[in-house]
């Protein structure tokens, strides 16, 4: 429980010290503090705080308790930093360190009392070496992934991530693996490292709110979100491998200065020579967008590129090449750098050609050679930038068709070019055999998702026929090609299911996709240019078996003709704005069976009594809405009910066992989801395309079990001959 502590000063207790002054109080072993926290040592300080080892004296149990120098002076700061912290504080991970409690000091110093943990930091561990292994590094940046992933999940963004608020905890087990834990959680913001006052522009360095490893846009000043995390990420990961961060200016302001115009060196530039795999100079250079939207989304798809290639590191070339790297940093070379004007910019990555998706097995097939699957194995070449004649493709008056057969055999055949036509996918695992030629497993549903030479030069769309494909994935396009970008679509009359989420593709557009008599599935969550008003236009609304809506401006009214859509089997309107009012008219629809409306906060109780008339829905999906643990008898009246995901609601523990108790009591073959849950199998919403594999979903949120698993499918590599 977190509360405002009753300060009861005593003479034993040290808190008097702060009766009758403004200054900090001086804190030592053996100390008393506000009567329950003994002081054993000091553990760590710096110009924004000081953290101690402290035995509660009531708890028989030690804890780091950290006191910040500044004093919230007046109200508001108190409030900020209740607010911050108690959010943080309901963090719950194994790479996070647990906020047990939080308050002020009686000299008006917030404190924050967590769990003690026994580590190193990854500033202290690369003191002596200046950088860490490949391999190493990439496994720690797992781990962070996944921790900022889940802090992200229940809207808390760091802020502040650098070496020192990253712990490298020893191994629980014998041959087991060294983990991390990530500190402070909105610490910036509450010590008002936000605010670039003229005294922190001059604190280079100090254990808060570095400038080396702020975002650009956390370095104006204008607001940030989680995706700022991801930049911090890059300057650490870049940190790690060459010896230092990607920016360093003579004072703060330069270096702020740099993060906002300056591109970086590559890893190769910045250690003077060291080879990297080209997967890893990608991955850093991708963190390292000045713009957020050509960043990683998010920390689950940067674990989803660095899980594969942390394996792939096994190879004995990569292993060679690690060893070149790390003679070079015993040299000393990797903390040397050379002026930042110097660098040329590093190939630009769309970050759509890095992904391999749970039960599937992705094809990258290049024109030459996979350049980006993290799947392959790794090469001592060195890195070369690209000049202009690489990244536009010479015109091309004919193509020959891509999908060709030998009479037994169907396969895809892809002429030597270009370096990232794109990545194929079939619904099961599949094991890769060549680069350029792809044999199509019998009886397997094939999914293509378009890469940025293919967007950039629109003529090679004339080496696939229109049935070469159920699936065409758009994804994320951000229109580099022009107007031809998404006009390609009515060629392909054979798709089954079209993605164009989080792409720019525009309700102008739509009458591409009514001209693709099959089309049975459409994702257009988070597409910025698309209103729910234009999606009713169109002609092929009362064919489809799927539709992703999520954050669609008036998505809801999308919602409520839902209700007369008899074929639509899955809905997902998650952040649609949806309310009881519109649940009561979709209640009509006697064909869906899986509705996704989370997010929606004017979701009660009253709209679930709403969805109790809907006998045939199997899955529904209510994190972030407003329902209380009173909803279990109306769910209970769902017929066909199968699976329920329930996250980041309100309740008490108490409540969750109570509701879990008596739903199961009625229903126990019911699944409850208490954290996000992965749906990628098309097979209830669309019978005809049972699609397993990625490129479904325009907001798919993979635990750290469902990530591993996705790779155990053998992806072997090579060229053909």
């Amino acid at each position: 429980m977190f509360h405002m502590t009753d300060f009861d000063h005593t003479k034993e207790d040290v808190s008097a010290q702060a009766a009758s002054t403004d200054a900090p109080l001086a804190m030592q072993p053996g100390d008393t503090i506000m009567g329950k926290f003994k002081i054993v040592d000091l553990l760590g300080s710096g110009g924004m705080g000081s953290v101690y080892r402290v035995d509660h004296l009531f708890l028989d149990r030690q804890f780091a308790l950290k006191c910040l120098n500044k004093q919230q002076a007046n109200d508001v700061s108190w409030r900020r930093f209740q607010n911050e912290a108690k959010a943080a504080s309901k963090l719950d991970h194994p790479n996070l360190i647990k906020v047990h409690e939080f308050d002020l000091m009686p000299d008006g110093r917030p404190f924050i009392l967590m769990d003690l943990v026994k580590g190193t930091t990854l500033s202290d561990l690369t003191k002596s070496t200046g950088s860490l292994p490949v391999k190493r590094v990439i496994e720690i940046m797992i781990q962070v992934a996944f921790a900022i992933q889940y802090a992200h999940d229940q809207g808390i963004i760091h802020r502040d991530l650098k070496p020192t608020n990253i712990m490298v905890t020893a191994p629980e087990t014998e041959g087991g693996k060294e983990g991390i834990k990530l500190v402070d959680f909105g610490i910036a913001k509450l010590t008002g490292i936000d605010e670039f006052n003229q005294q922190t522009l001059t604190k280079t360095g100090e254990i808060f709110g570095s400038p080396l490893y702020m975002s650009p846009e956390q370095c104006t000043g204008t607001m940030v979100d989680h995706r700022s995390d991801l930049y911090s990420i890059g300057c650490v990961f870049y940190d790690l491998l060459t010896g230092a961060p990607p920016f360093i200016g003579e004072n703060a302001l330069s270096t702020m200065m740099k993060h906002q115009t300056e591109i970086p060196l590559s890893l190769k530039e910045a250690s003077l020579g060291a080879n990297f795999p080209p997967e890893v100079e990608q991955i850093v250079a991708k963190l390292l967008e000045k713009d957020p939207n050509r960043r990683y989304q998010s920390g689950n798809a940067l674990a989803l590129d660095l899980i594969p290639l942390s394996q792939s590191l096994d190879d004995p070339k990569t292993q060679q090449l690690e060893i070149q790297r790390a003679a070079l940093s015993k040299q000393g070379q990797t903390t040397q750098f050379l002026p930042r004007e110097s660098a040329a910019p590093p190939k630009k990555q769309t970050g759509r050609n890095l992904a391999i998706l749970a039960g599937t097995a992705i094809v990258c097939f290049s024109l030459g050679f996979a350049a980006n699957s993290l799947t392959r194995k790794s090469e001592t070449e060195p890195v070369t930038k690209p000049s202009i004649k690489e990244k536009v493709a010479p015109a091309v008056e004919h193509i020959e068709p891509f999908l060709k057969s030998n009479g037994t055999t169907r396969y895809f055949h892809f002429p030597a070019g270009m370096k990232k036509l794109g990545l194929l996918a079939f619904d099961e695992r599949y094991e890769r055999k060549t680069w350029l030629k792809v044999a199509i497993p019998p009886g397997r549903l094939i999914g293509f998702q378009a890469g940025e030479d293919l967007i950039a030069n629109p003529q090679y769309w004339n080496g696939f026929g229109p049935n070469d494909f159920g699936l065409l994935d758009f994804g994320g396009v951000r229109n580099k090609g022009g107007a031809e970008v998404f006009s390609v679509i009515p060629r392909f009359t054979g798709l089954k299911f079209l993605n164009v989420g989080k792409s720019t593709f525009s309700s102008d557009e739509l009458k591409y996709i009514d001209s693709l008599p099959g089309l049975r599935g459409i994702t257009f969550g988070f597409c910025e240019r698309v209103k729910g008003q234009d999606i009713l236009t169109l002609k092929c609304l009362p064919n489809l078996n799927f539709l992703d809506i999520i954050d669609i401006k008036n998505g809801r009214l999308v919602v409520r003709e839902a209700a007369n859509l008899n074929n639509l089997r899955m809905l997902v309107a998650d952040s649609c704005d949806v309310t009881d009012d519109d649940l009561a008219v979709l209640s009509r629809n006697k064909s869906l069976k899986i509705l996704n409306v989370a997010c929606n906060t004017k979701v009660t109780d009253a709209g679930i009594e709403h969805l109790k008339q809907m006998k045939q829905l199997q899955v529904i999906v209510l994190r972030g809405t407003s329902i209380t643990p009173k909803c279990v008898d109306a769910l209970c009246e769902i017929t066909d009910l199968k699976e329920l995901e329930i996250v980041k609601v309100q309740w008490t523990d108490a409540q969750q066992r109570a509701f879990e108790a008596k739903l199961k009591k009625r229903k126990p073959n019911v699944k409850i989801f208490w954290d996000e849950h992965v749906r990628e199998d098309l097979s209830v919403a669309i019978p005809e395309f049972p699609w397993k594999g990625p490129w479904t979903n325009s907001d798919a949120v993979h635990n750290e079990k469902g990530i591993a698993n996705e790779f155990d499918a053998k992806l072997g590599g090579g060229s053909e001959k």
